[in-house]
């Protein structure tokens, strides 16, 4: 326990206060996590400064591609476990917390402590101040909007936002490619 602890002192020290908060130093700032914390980052995942990995980061998986920004938290403790897939990207101050409370008797509303895992599929983008709470899956491709709170699970390839987050459009799974043939049909149009 004392190691991990002076390991996250350590990470903090290195990560926020020896590295400016520059594009230039994210992958650094990823190897840092890899050696100081053990934590299991796929290639080229890039770290914005103060990102808060809780008390156990062997239990945070980030996928490939992926980008943390500044003050994100991940609570990830008592053996329960967040995944990110690939290329997902988190906004500034997102929150992801495995951790709940049953509902209590009325002598004591915060009941026992329950931990449920957090899935975050491929290529999946969470705006600014997001919160996500324990036991929830965002589907593959999914937008949440800033500050929303995801109380439930989010199907693939939608926008979803408030609070609770509700899902607002759906979005096509693979948007087609630029057609070249309506380039050229309008530098024509052009030329006239």
């Amino acid at each position: 326990m004392r190691i991990r602890f002076l390991r996250l002192c350590l990470y903090a020290l290195v990560a926020d206060k020896l590295l400016p908060d520059v594009s230039v130093c994210e992958r650094l700032r990823a190897q840092v996590a890899r050696v100081l914390l053990g934590a299991n980052l796929g290639r080229g995942v890039r770290l914005r400064a103060n990102i808060d990995f809780g008390n156990d980061p062997s239990g945070i998986s980030i996928g490939e591609g992926c980008y943390i920004n500044r003050r994100c938290t991940f609570f990830a403790d008592w053996g329960c476990r967040i995944t990110l897939g690939r290329n997902v990207w988190l906004g500034p101050e997102v929150m992801l917390w495995t951790g709940t409370h049953e509902v209590g008797p009325s002598t004591q509303r915060c009941g026992p402590a329950q931990m449920r895992p957090i899935v975050i599929e491929d290529g999946c983008w969470l705006g600014a101040r997001t919160t996500v709470l324990a036991g929830v899956k965002i589907g593959a491709g999914s937008v949440i909007g800033a500050c929303a709170l995801v109380a439930h699970d989010v199907a693939s390839n939608v926008v979803s936002a408030g609070i609770p987050a509700k899902v607002l459009q759906v979005l096509d799974a693979d948007p087609p490619p630029v057609s070249t043939t309506l380039v050229l049909e309008v530098r024509e149009t052009e030329r006239c």
